[in-house]
């Protein structure tokens, strides 16, 4: 069973507001496992989101939420 493209950008934008969340507090010195931990994701996942290159679809999404 093939997976749409649809499920992986709603699963993505799920843990979008964690990952970000982790990124600010890892700044206040707080342990990337322990955030993970608490916030349900996997550090796999965080790490791999950190390396993302955003699509122009997301760019335009972003820059779009910032105009609300």
């Amino acid at each position: 069973m093939a997976r749409s493209g649809k499920r992986v950008a709603v699963t993505r934008t799920k843990y979008q507001a964690e990952f970000k969340a982790i990124e600010k507090l890892k700044q206040e010195g707080y342990k990337i496992t322990y955030l993970c931990e608490v916030l349900g994701v996997s550090r796999s996942a965080y790490y791999k989101w950190l390396k993302r290159v955003p699509s122009p679809s997301q760019l335009r999404l972003e820059w779009l939420m910032k105009q609300i």
